[in-house]
Order: structure tokens, then C-alpha cells, then sequence
């Protein structure tokens, strides 16, 4: 996939048995963990302040780390 950024609700290999619903498909923003440059552009339009390096995601975010990568039909 050649977008580094999956607009809300096109997110497409998110398996179901992850628990996400397909209203929170809708909401969410996915950043491609293989093409992010770590610009930080993305930091300040997030509304819910999710946007951290991949070694420093608080526990209350871990759980969303495996549906990014399932996004772009990667595994973490």
C-alpha cells in the first residue's frame, strides 16, 4: 500500500476478532508503521492525543499497536 495514512473508515484488513467495531473503524486514523518519517504531522490533528513513538505508547494505547499494523495487512 502506498499511503503512509488510511483516512477514517478505509481501513480494510482489520481482522474481526480484534474488537474494534466498525464505528470505530470509521473515527480512526491508521499511520503506516513501515512509511512513517516520524515528522510528527500527524501528532497535532490527533483528537484523542494517540500518536507516540513506537517505543513509547502508554498501556491504555498498546492494545491499538496490532489493529495499526493489521490495517495495512501487516503483523506486529
Amino acid at each position: 500500500m502506498d499511503k503512509q495514512v488510511v483516512p477514517r473508515g478505509e481501513a480494510t484488513h482489520v481482522p474481526p476478532d480484534q474488537g474494534i467495531t466498525k464505528d470505530q473503524l470509521k473515527v480512526m486514523l491508521f499511520i503506516h508503521p513501515e512509511e512513517c518519517i516520524d515528522c510528527g504531522a500527524c501528532e497535532s490533528v490527533c483528537p484523542v492525543t494517540a500518536i507516540f513513538p513506537d517505543g513509547s505508547v502508554p498501556d491504555q494505547w498498546q492494545n491499538y499497536i496490532p489493529l495499526n499494523y493489521a490495517a495495512f495487512g501487516l503483523k506486529k
